[in-house]
């Protein structure tokens, strides 16, 4: 097995390319949020998008404390050819990232409320 264009017929690539925009999308987000306190004010947002607020920044810190690790231990055993370490890898990842999709439909939930 290897990356990019190997045996894992470019899995790692479209991985890292939805891992890409999935950060951006989740900056993008965070962004948003932090210019529209400061262009309204804090007292003229809802509570509920500090909410949403709080579950971005805990979406991101799933993403570093678990997703990432995960996943540079999945490319790593991808690459080794180390298939017993690449799905024990990919099985935290999954769960992470599952993890993390309900976060962000929450957050953008509580900030249409």
């Amino acid at each position: 097995m290897r990356g990019n264009g190997g045996s894992d017929g470019g899995l790692l690539a479209r991985l890292e390319r939805a891992q890409r925009l999935g950060l951006l999308t989740g900056a993008g987000t965070l962004a948003t949020g932090i210019i529209l306190v400061l262009l309204r004010g804090p007292s003229a947002i809802p509570r509920w998008t500090f909410a949403g607020l709080a579950l971005v920044i805990a979406m991101f810190a799933i993403g570093a404390v678990i997703a990432r690790p995960a996943w540079i231990r999945f490319k790593t055993s991808v690459e080794s050819g180390d298939r017993p370490s690449a799905q024990n890898a990919a099985d935290t990842l999954s769960r992470a990232l599952n993890i993390e999709s309900v976060v962000w439909v929450a957050a953008l939930t509580t900030m249409v409320i």
